[in-house]
């Protein structure tokens, strides 16, 4: 188990981390609610159990990592190619002062207000530089995108188990599925918070703003009858 936290650490950031555990929660809670509208009845109770919840829960969601993982795969191999169109810009600028106004509409956006733009023009004439000598690179599949694909799809998978335990421990489908709901809504909660701590957003705020989506789920599945 500690190896494979560490292989999901090594291979994504903490706010990948966060993000996938999040998808994988939402497909899940909208996953058990669609089951409940489906099965409402009580003649359909036997098709409302928990092994086949079980199944299909993880089923959809490992669906949902495969393509994910290959999002990730896609998305960061796109994040590559753009770093070296914008090396092929910068080459085929015709003046120093094009390349220079090349890189600065690139970089600008994100380090005007950390820099002055004395420091910016000094780190740009350095970005030129470095640009007029490196092999243009191909953008390939590395092992790293393959890795932090198959760490994609364990967290969103893994994230269907929380939520689906109580159709295991629970005889009541109504009951365990309000359970799960309670569950699921809790965790969106709580990695909220965690996840705003990374990036200095308001905590609290983007707790509630993700639990309030959950809660929006289960208001809508009982709305229909679930």
């Amino acid at each position: 188990m500690h190896s494979l936290y560490q292989f999901i650490r090594n291979s994504l950031s903490l706010e990948d981390q966060l993000s996938e555990i999040i998808f994988g929660l939402i497909m899940v809670l909208g996953f058990t609610s669609t089951i409940s509208i489906a099965t409402t009845n009580d003649t359909a109770s036997e098709a409302f159990n928990a092994h086949l919840l079980l199944s299909s829960a993880i089923g959809c969601n490992l669906a949902w990592g495969l393509v994910d993982g290959i999002m990730y795969i896609l998305g960061s191999m796109a994040e590559r190619s753009q770093n070296a169109n914008m090396l092929r810009v910068i080459r085929q600028s015709g003046s120093k002062e094009e390349a220079m106004q090349a890189i600065a509409t690139k970089l600008d956006p994100s380090l005007q207000k950390l820099t002055t733009l004395a420091e910016r023009q000094a780190l740009y004439h350095n970005i030129l530089t470095v640009a007029e000598r490196v092999t243009l690179p191909k953008t390939v599949l590395k092992r790293e995108d393959v890795y932090g694909a198959i760490a994609t799809c364990l967290l969103v998978v893994g994230s269907t188990f929380p939520p689906v335990l109580p159709f295991l421990v629970i005889q009541s489908p109504r009951l365990a599925l309000r359970v799960s709901n309670g569950i699921a809504i809790a965790m969106l909660f709580f990695l909220g918070y965690y996840w705003a701590a990374t990036n200095n957003s308001h905590r609290v705020t983007t707790g509630l703003l993700l639990a309030i989506v959950g809660m929006g789920l289960v208001v809508i599945t009982v709305a229909l009858g679930g």
